[in-house]
C-alpha cells in the first residue's frame, strides 16, 4: 500500500532495464559517437542521448536540459527529484524560467569540438527554432546538414528502430547510469497501429519520456551512418 510502482504497461520491463546498468565508458574512451536529440516544449525536459560502441556493447551518455529557475516546484509537482540530479551532476540547467535554446546549442558545439560525433537524429518538431540557435553557437549550414538528421515521430519510423533498441537490451549490449534517463524509460508506454508497429505514446505519458525518444533515435542512427573523417575545424565556420 502506498507505494511507487511501475506503469501497468511498461514498455521495458524493470529487470531487464536494471541488467543493463553501468558501468560507462568514458565519453573520451568511446572513439565513433551517434546521437538523438529530442527539444522540448517552453520549459520541459530537452534530452541528448550519444551512444558509443565498445566491447561490443553500447555505451550511452545523456544531457538533459530544464530551466534553472521553477526546478525546486517542478520537482515537487512532478514528484521526481530534479533538484537532487540536477546537483548530482545528471540533469543540466539553462538560465532563466524557459529552455534557452541558445544554451543547449552551445553545448551541443563543445561537445562535438571534443568528441567524434557523427550523426545525431532529431525529431523535426521545434527545429526551426533550434536551427538558428545552432549557427549562432558557431556550426555551419554543411555541418549542421551533414551531422543532424530529421527522424519523423511517426510510427513508421519509430517501429523498426524500437525493436532495434528492445535487441540490444534484451541481448545485453546496451550500458547505462543516468537516473534520469532511467526514469524515462520507466514511464515510456507504447502506441500500436493494426498492423503491429509500434512508437512511444507521447500522448497518454503521465511523465518526461523524451530520454527514452532520444536513445531509440540514437541507436538507429549508428547502423545507418557513413563512416568518414571526422574534421573538427570544420564546426567553427
Amino acid at each position: 500500500m502506498n507505494q511507487r510502482i511501475e506503469i501497468a504497461t511498461p514498455f521495458v520491463s524493470q529487470s531487464a532495464w536494471e541488467a543493463c546498468r553501468g558501468p560507462v565508458a568514458p565519453l573520451n574512451e568511446l572513439p565513433l559517437l551517434f546521437g538523438g536529440l529530442d527539444l522540448s516544449s517552453v520549459n520541459d525536459l530537452t534530452a541528448l542521448v550519444l551512444v558509443g560502441y565498445r566491447g561490443d556493447k553500447w555505451h550511452t551518455h545523456c544531457r538533459f536540459w530544464l530551466p534553472t529557475e521553477g526546478l525546486s516546484e517542478k520537482s515537487r509537482v512532478d514528484h521526481t527529484p530534479f533538484d537532487v540530479w540536477a546537483r548530482q551532476g545528471h540533469l543540466h540547467t539553462t538560465p532563466g524560467r524557459t529552455i534557452d535554446l541558445d544554451f543547449v546549442a552551445h553545448n551541443l558545439h563543445e561537445l562535438f569540438r571534443s568528441h567524434n560525433i557523427r550523426r545525431i537524429a532529431y525529431d523535426p518538431w521545434n527545429w526551426d527554432f533550434f536551427k538558428p540557435s545552432l549557427l549562432r553557437a558557431g556550426f555551419t549550414e554543411s555541418v549542421i546538414a551533414e551531422r543532424f538528421g530529421a527522424f519523423p515521430q511517426t510510427i513508421k519510423s519509430m517501429s523498426p528502430a524500437m525493436g532495434h533498441f528492445e535487441r540490444l537490451l534484451l541481448d545485453g549490449r546496451l550500458v547505462h547510469d543516468n537516473p534520469v534517463l532511467s526514469m524515462c524509460i520507466s514511464h515510456t508506454t507504447i502506441r500500436m497501429d493494426a498492423a503491429g508497429n509500434r512508437a512511444p505514446d507521447k500522448r497518454k505519458a503521465t511523465h518526461r519520456i523524451d530520454g527514452t525518444v532520444a536513445l531509440i533515435m540514437g541507436l538507429a542512427m549508428a547502423p545507418a551512418a557513413q563512416v568518414r573523417p571526422f574534421d573538427a575545424a570544420a564546426l567553427i565556420g
